[in-house]
Formats: C-alpha cells, sequence, structure tokens
C-alpha cells in the first residue's frame, strides 16, 4: 500500500500542476538495468503522483507522458511504454470512478497503437461526467504538433486571416491544463504550450 504524504501545514496547493515524465531511461542506466525497467518504475512511480495530487486537493493533473519526438526511440522501447501506459489507464479508470476524475486525452489520436486507443476512449466516455478532479494524460503531444494542427483546420475551413490568431488559441484551448501552477520535470519545456506556464521547479 502507498504511504501517504501529508503536507506541511500553511501549503499552498496549486490548481494545476503538471508532470514531464523525463529521466527512466538515464535512471535505469545509471543502475545497470535495461532501460525499460525504469519505464516500468516512472509507472509505478506516476500512480503515486496521481494518488498524491487528488489526497491533496489538487484539481488538475497533467501527466505528459508520451511526446512527438519520442515516435524516434527504439521500437521494443515505445511498445513497453504503450503497455505501461494500458495498465496505468486501467488501474486509474477504477480510482478515478471512485474519486470523482475526469480522464482527458491530450495529443494526436490517429498514430497511437489501437488497443491503448480504445482504452484511452473508454476511459474518457466513462469519466466524462465527472468534476470533482481532472487527470489530463499527454501521449503523442507537442505543443508545435498542436499549433500546426490547428493552423492546418483553419486552412482548411477557409477562415478569414483576420480571424487566424484568436482561432488558433481557442483550438489549443480544448482541454483543462490553461494554467499550470507548477511544472515538474527536467524535459525543455519549448514543446509544451508556454503562455500556459507560470513557471516550474
Amino acid at each position: 500500500m502507498t504511504q501517504k504524504v501529508t503536507l506541511p501545514k500553511g501549503t499552498i496547493v496549486p490548481n494545476h500542476i503538471a508532470v514531464i515524465l523525463d529521466g527512466n531511461g538515464r535512471w535505469a542506466r545509471s543502475r545497470g538495468l535495461p532501460v525499460t525497467k525504469g519505464h516500468e518504475a516512472g509507472a509505478k512511480a506516476i500512480k503515486s503522483v496521481i494518488r498524491a495530487s487528488r489526497e491533496w486537493g489538487v484539481h488538475t493533473l497533467t501527466i505528459w507522458g508520451f511526446s512527438t519526438e519520442n515516435w524516434k526511440r527504439p521500437h521494443n522501447e515505445k511498445m513497453k511504454i504503450f503497455e505501461l501506459v494500458k495498465n496505468t489507464i486501467r488501474e486509474t479508470l477504477r480510482e478515478a470512478m471512485e474519486e470523482d476524475v475526469r480522464f482527458i486525452h491530450i495529443g494526436r489520436k490517429d498514430r497511437l497503437p489501437r488497443d491503448l486507443m480504445k482504452i484511452i476512449l473508454d476511459a474518457e466516455e466513462k469519466t466524462k461526467d465527472n468534476k470533482t478532479h481532472i487527470l489530463n494524460v499527454a501521449l503523442d503531444y507537442g505543443g508545435r504538433e498542436e499549433i500546426l494542427q490547428a493552423v492546418k483546420a483553419i486552412v482548411a475551413d477557409n477562415i478569414p486571416s483576420n480571424h487566424t490568431q484568436t482561432l488558433i488559441y481557442l483550438s489549443v484551448l480544448r482541454v483543462s491544463y490553461v494554467q499550470v501552477g507548477i511544472f515538474l520535470g527536467k524535459w525543455s519545456i519549448q514543446n509544451f504550450i508556454l503562455n500556459r506556464t507560470i513557471y516550474r521547479i
């Protein structure tokens, strides 16, 4: 059973925390382990983060688990990551239903494995009416990619240029991660939507 972490008295809890999963491979290699073991450890850790964020009263938690650049990783490593994501969503879904957590996927839906997308869509559907907490899971996500897709949609719809900037912003403003209070992770955040970030640690 995961040990509950108690915050110091007077701690100000942010409304939204974003976590970038990074360093699993380095963690594993530094211990002489396969990279996949690092991803397993990362999956275990993120489950604890999800539970702790609810206990602390964080309304929205965004987890960036697989970027658009991660497709460059070896095939076996990607398949391991996707398998861990599937298992994590299944386990988290049970708790989400009990704790009134809404699950939202951020990112492209056309390139992820079909079995993974089926689980994602099922989680989104089952939790769509939950309101107490929001769990955003960014898979095949990149800020630049999101803006590119928004521009393509605007061009396809033949939108007048004087409306373009507003519509691009509205297009990328689809999920509840508008204002991030704390940003956790060592990745560069240049590929996240920077105007939604207050600071990171």
